[in-house]
Parts: structure tokens; sequence; C-alpha cells
């Protein structure tokens, strides 16, 4: 499961709104947003105990 790991780690979609700043604007506030709500996606799964996986595919 390091796919499901990744792109639930919270440093990825950080790391992609720092990007979308100096993007121009058209594209750059679509993309904000949409990492916005990754971050938020990631936030409700911890708060419902749904955390990263082994590599077995296991809840941690």
């Amino acid at each position: 499961m390091p796919g499901y790991n990744l792109v639930h780690r919270t440093v990825v979609p950080l790391l992609w709104l720092s990007v979308c700043v100096v993007l121009p604007d058209p594209p750059g506030t679509a993309l904000f947003t949409f990492r916005l709500a990754w971050l938020l996606h990631i936030a409700v799964d911890r708060v419902l105990g749904y955390g990263l996986r082994t590599a077995e595919g296991r809840q941690r």
C-alpha cells in the first residue's frame, strides 16, 4: 500500500499548495482549492480513525 500511504500524508498536498501559490491565477486558484480539499480529506480520515496502512493493507 505505498501508493495509498503516499497520497494520505499531509506533506504531499502541502508541497503542492506551495507550488500553486506561484502559479498564474486561473489554474493556480483551482489547483489550490483542490489541494485544500485533499488536506480536508486526509484530516477527516484521521479523525474517523483511518490512518496509514501496513504493507499487507491493514490499518496501522
